[in-house]
């Protein structure tokens, strides 16, 4: 997949498989024929790299956000830009009929992307850059990670904020739970916590520190999660005791991206050595390995059936891979 101008910094497949949406360093988003590779939409309006882009959950509407400060909401029919959020009243309150249509969980993306952008000229909340945030599963909750050192949990249909608690430096990944009783948030000095979402409490916190986090995943059973990290190696962890199930090596560059399977088994990761590659996690071994791109793989996706896998590079190209051809390969 093409046409791209710059580096592809973030990738998502859709639940059907069927689409693929990437977020370039060129301020546009597109939308591709899974099968196909043909380009559907180019979806405009940022004015600077897009940074993570995301489906909702009927795979009807994209998610983007930007360096440009501001995160917008685009119809993946039409390729409209239906919302853009910055220090501004969003104009997503324009289009009623559309996020009726496609659920509620969408209408509670809207103040996480807001929140995401505000926050720099909010100082009675996050008083630095919010570097990650995530949404409950249930869409009443935001959970936002701050430079400031600083977990926020906000109301998701209010914006107000719900509870806070301090880490020791800034956090710079947050996931949150299948089943949204939990969240887990990684520092800057390698600390990855495990906390209710009601009390803030931790649960577990893992026992090793684990420096250069780049990424935080659980799959999608809740069981297991992952973290992706600079030193060139994927841990993955049972989420309730802490447990470490595998520390995986193999990649020859800083792990960028990574991800799980429905099941916690396998392992999807990309890497700075140009390659993404498939893990069987209890094993921990390499079960495939995916090389074509000509730059670091800044980006990975995996349908939770791990059939198909999609990465992004800075080579300016996003690519799709059948899961079990490479597997045999």
């Amino acid at each position: 997949m093409t046409h791209h101008q710059g580096a592809v910094n973030a990738v998502a497949i859709s639940e059907d498989g069927q689409f693929v949406l990437t977020g370039c360093a060129d301020g546009i988003a597109r939308l591709f024929d899974t099968d196909t590779g043909v380009l559907i939409h180019e979806l405009t309006g940022h004015l600077d790299a897009i940074n993570a882009v995301a489906f909702t959950p009927d795979s009807l509407g994209a998610l983007t956000g930007s360096d440009d400060s501001s995160s917008r909401i685009f119809d993946l029919a039409t390729g409209e830009q239906l919302a853009c959020m910055s220090t501004h009243e969003p104009v997503a309150r324009q289009h009623p009929s559309f996020f009726q249509a496609v659920s509620t969980v969408l209408t509670a993306f809207y103040p996480l992307l807001y929140l995401t952008k505000f926050a720099r000229s909010e100082p009675e909340t996050h008083s630095e850059m919010i570097a990650s945030c995530a949404l409950s599963p249930d869409g009443k909750l935001v959970v936002a990670g701050s430079y400031d050192d600083c977990v926020r949990i906000f109301d998701a249909h209010t914006s107000a904020l719900i509870s806070q608690v301090a880490h020791d430096a800034s956090v710079r990944s947050i996931a949150i739970h299948p089943g949204g009783e939990l969240f887990a948030a990684g520092d800057a000095e390698g600390v990855v916590t495990i906390r209710s979402v009601s009390t803030l409490e931790p649960t577990i916190t893992l026992p090793e520190q684990i420096l250069g986090i780049h990424a935080i995943d659980f799959s999608a059973d809740g069981n297991r999660i992952i973290i992706a990290c600079g030193d060139r190696r994927l841990r993955i962890y049972e989420t309730h005791s802490g447990t470490l199930v595998s520390k995986i090596k193999g990649h020859g560059k800083a792990i960028c991206s990574a991800t799980l399977d429905q099941s916690g088994h396998l392992a999807a990761s990309s890497s700075s050595d140009r390659t993404a590659r498939l893990w069987d996690v209890d094993a921990g071994q390499e079960i495939a390995r995916m090389i074509g791109h000509h730059a670091a793989v800044k980006a990975v996706a995996m349908t939770n059936d791990a059939s198909r896998i999609v990465t992004g590079s800075v080579d300016r190209t996003a690519r799709v891979w059948n899961a079990n051809a490479v597997r045999s390969s």
